[in-house]
């Protein structure tokens, strides 16, 4: 019987070409419309107890899996103004990009008490003028969990931008976009001596396919 049945087929092998033929123009329109989707909540189950952490951290930092990192990697133990000067410029090129929250070690700051006991914010790098003004600041921080693993390394060669990608810009023709500005900008730094790399999901996510 089952092979009547193919004997049929290949025998009237046209029409079923044809069927077919108007079987797939008639689903095209809906398969134009299937969205890849790589937002991190699709790596859990549903219903996976690590679904739900994922959900309860994504509550407190719903931004979390929206930032942009750029690393600049020194290649030695310390920063010079020169490599502040570039990480300046990556914030510069972040805000271009329209990223939002851009932060490093150039802008970022400390809560400092003074002997009344009355608290106050200071820039993290008072005195920008050398290496070693830098190192005396950066020195104190290195192992400050506030600072180490986001805006630098505990060994002072790598520092880090951060940016956010807005909710509105975050889809796949926003990513597309910053990505696009934000690689051709660091291309266009070319920082002799020292190394950049770029990073974060939405760069993940443009890049993918």
């Amino acid at each position: 019987m089952i092979e009547r049945f193919f004997a049929r087929l290949v025998g009237h092998r046209g029409a079923v070409i044809a069927a077919w033929a108007l079987v797939l123009l008639a689903c095209a329109p809906f398969a134009l419309q299937v969205k890849p989707d790589f937002a991190v909540e699709q790596f859990f189950p549903r219903d996976d107890e690590a679904r739900a952490s994922y959900d309860r951290f994504k509550q407190s930092f719903p931004a979390e899996d929206a930032q942009v990192a750029a690393f600049l990697d020194a290649g030695k133990d310390g920063l010079d103004p020169a490599e502040l000067q570039t990480l300046e410029r990556i914030a510069a090129l972040f805000g271009r990009a329209g990223l939002t929250e851009v932060v490093h070690v150039g802008n970022s700051k400390r809560l400092v008490v003074d002997a009344a006991g009355v608290a106050a914010e200071r820039p993290l790098l008072p005195d920008r003028s050398s290496a070693t003004a830098l190192r005396a600041s950066l020195e104190p921080i290195r192992d400050d969990a506030l600072y180490r693993g986001l805006v630098l390394d505990r060994s002072l060669s790598t520092f880090t931008v951060l940016g956010t990608l807005p909710a509105a810009q975050n889809t796949e023709a926003g990513r597309a976009a910053a990505n696009d500005a934000i690689t051709a900008g660091l291309a266009a730094l070319d920082p002799s001596g020292q190394r950049l790399s770029l990073s974060g999901l939405p760069i993940l996510r443009a890049r993918y396919l």
